[in-house]
């Protein structure tokens, strides 16, 4: 059975809707077995997603959280560097953020990279951590509803399709 992380990324494109074009980009294989590798380089993926419904194109970095909050700082942050890199530039072009599902609460929300931005106050203050009620308290978020089916979800990503830039 494939991690919680991998169900929620394949519900998530399996909500796609057939009429929006989505590219999954890959991530290295390399994360898997570090040490075994005798690759030296391994080229990272700017974020996980690229959607387009005609207008609009999004970026998008998923997160399913078992935890209550999302680090994006220390050793091993939960959002990396160069996703916040990579999203702040495509937000230049198009929607980019994140959808961020936390597990213990069943909630799942688009927050854009601006917005992620401006709750975090990114570099200033220490902060290293974003909580689910820092984004609920921020109004930036948009919930994507979600439909519990048996044991997996399906996600009405139309809110996500209303977004401009």
């Amino acid at each position: 059975m494939a991690n919680v992380g991998k169900q929620f990324e394949a519900d998530f494109k399996d909500s796609i809707p057939k009429d929006v074009y989505c590219l999954r980009l890959t991530d290295s294989a390399i994360g898997f077995d570090v040490a075994a590798s005798t690759q030296r380089f391994a080229p990272k993926s700017p974020y996980d997603y690229v959607l387009y419904k005609k207008p609009m194109m999004y970026a998008l970095e998923l997160k399913s959280i078992g935890t209550t909050a999302l680090s994006f700082e220390g050793k091993t942050p939960t959002i990396k560097p160069h996703q916040l890199k990579n999203l702040r530039k495509a937000a230049l072009h198009c929607v980019a953020g994140f959808i961020i599902n936390f597990r213990k609460s069943n909630n799942t929300y688009f927050l854009s990279i601006q917005a992620f931005d401006e709750i975090t106050n990114y570099g200033m203050f220490g902060k290293k951590s974003i909580s689910e009620l820092d984004i609920v308290k921020s109004g930036k978020a948009v919930i994507i509803p979600s439909r519990i089916k048996k044991v997996r979800s399906t996600y009405d990503l139309s809110e996500l399709f209303k977004l401009a830039i």
